[in-house]
Parts: C-alpha cells; sequence; structure tokens
C-alpha cells in the first residue's frame, strides 16, 4: 500500500462490500468485536495516513494475481513481497536482534499456547511438562492469550518455538522473529494446512502441521461443510510424537539461524 501508491497519492483503503462496511464502517463497533484486526487497521491509518471509505473512484487496485506464493498458491495473508512483510512486522514490533546473538542464545523459550474454549489442547498441561522434561536447557512455559493486540505485541517476539492448535491466535506470529518455529495442530475432520502456514512462510518461519487424528491426513482443505460441522473437536495429542516434533523444530531453527 505504501509503496505502490506515490507518495503524494491519498493512501485509501477501499470497502464496497456493504457486510464488511457495517464493520470496518463503525470504528467504535469494530474495535469492540474485532480487537487485533481494529488495532492493525488503526495502526495503518495513523501511520500511513490511510483513510477507509466505501466511496473512492480513483484508488489502486491490488491484484491477487500479483500476490502468488513460490507454489502457486494465493496466500490468505497476501503480501507483494517479504520486504514488505518486514517492513509491516517494523510498524508494531522493534527489528529483529543480530543474528550473532541469536546464535548464541542457548535459553529458548517454548510456549503452549492453548484455546479457551473449541479446539483445544485437552492435554496443554501435559504438553507443557513433557516438553519440559525433555529439554530441561529451555523456558518451557503454558500462556493464555487474552485477545489484545498489544499482547500479541509483547508476547510473540520473544517466543522461538510455538506449539497451539490451529486458530486465530496464531495471527500473532507475523510478529515472531525470522527462523523462529511454529507447530500448528488440527483436530479429527478440521484441517487448513495452507492457511498460517503461509503468513509463516511470508515472514520467514518454520512451520510444521500436525493432524491430530488416527484417520489418515487429508489431502489439501477439508471441505468448509465439513470443518464447521467439526470446528469444536478437541485435542489430545501424543506427548511423544509432541516431544519428537518440538525436537526436529529446534534443529531446524537452528540450522535456518546458523544460514543467515
Amino acid at each position: 500500500l505504501w509503496e505502490i501508491q506515490q507518495s503524494h497519492h491519498p493512501r485509501v483503503l477501499y470497502v464496497p462490500k456493504r457486510q464488511f462496511w457495517r464493520k470496518i464502517g463503525n470504528l467504535a463497533s469494530f474495535d469492540k468485536q474485532f480487537p487485533i484486526s481494529s488495532g492493525i487497521l488503526r495502526t495503518l491509518m495513523n501511520s500511513y495516513n490511510v483513510t477507509v471509505t466505501n466511496s473512492w473512484n480513483d484508488g489502486t487496485p491490488l491484484r491477487v494475481q500479483e500476490m502468488m506464493e513460490k507454489d502457486e498458491s494465493v496466500s490468505p495473508f497476501a503480501m507483494v513481497s517479504r520486504e514488505h512483510a518486514v517492513k509491516w512486522r517494523d510498524l508494531f514490533v522493534p527489528p529483529e536482534g543480530e543474528p550473532t546473538s541469536r546464535r548464541a542464545k542457548k535459553r529458548l523459550k517454548i510456549a503452549v499456547v492453548n484455546r479457551p474454549v473449541a479446539r483445544k489442547l485437552l492435554n496443554a498441561m501435559d504438553a507443557r511438562d513433557n516438553i519440559a522434561a525433555a529439554f530441561p536447557e529451555h523456558d518451557v512455559f503454558e500462556h493464555h492469550l487474552n485477545g489484545t493486540l498489544q499482547e500479541m505485541i509483547d508476547f510473540f517476539p520473544m517466543v522461538d518455538v510455538l506449539v497451539s492448535p490451529h486458530g486465530s491466535q496464531l495471527t500473532g506470529i507475523m510478529f515472531m522473529q525470522r527462523c523462529s518455529a511454529v507447530l500448528e495442530m488440527f483436530p479429527h475432520l478440521y484441517y487448513t494446512p495452507t492457511y498460517f502456514s503461509s503468513l509463516a512462510r511470508m515472514f520467514q518461519l518454520l512451520h510444521a502441521n500436525w493432524y491430530v487424528s488416527h484417520a489418515a491426513v487429508p489431502t489439501g482443505f477439508l471441505d468448509l461443510k465439513t470443518r464447521l460441522a467439526n470446528t469444536n473437536n478437541n485435542m489430545c495429542p501424543s506427548m511423544e510424537k509432541l516431544v519428537s516434533a518440538v525436537d526436529e523444530l529446534i534443529q531446524k531453527r537452528q540450522d535456518c539461524i546458523d544460514s543467515i
């Protein structure tokens, strides 16, 4: 948005669809219903003088076709380039630490972030305890997010390895430092493997999916009807598999940082 439009050109976010404008057009109501999205929007408005409108005839359209990922899929979190992603992150959090100091970091922060209701880990405390027992050299903790943008900004940059179910709380991974790792878990009959993985890829994070089910891993997305019918399914992952997955991500994180 800030590079495609010339500096003298008004920066305008055009919201033509009535159902979206009913929410975004009333920022006070938007704040209450969608505090994280509202915080992001207000940051853009304040930092780049963005005006939000539902009637604009002279805007510069952004074509989704220009935002293809390397695998030829369109990211649901589309940006023109990873350079744009870094500029976006820098609006909210300080620049990441120097690679030298990150290579030397021996004690990692490994966070288990659960969901409060649906699609949650039934054994989140066991997960924390088993990971802590397997990796006593690292700080392992469970954390509950309160759903505010400021908490995401404060929390996610300090996390080196994140373990969490699929859900809106994973929006905060865009604030994690490059090469940090994310283990995203899906319950039985709920699987969207390229959703938050695209956000992780855009911000140069390491990402792994885990379909926590005795059934075979679905090929691609499960259809919306199936997902909606199973959106409240919870998970009880194997501790042995969980520890193994975290171990692999710790090593991949180190390899990634060593390559910077």
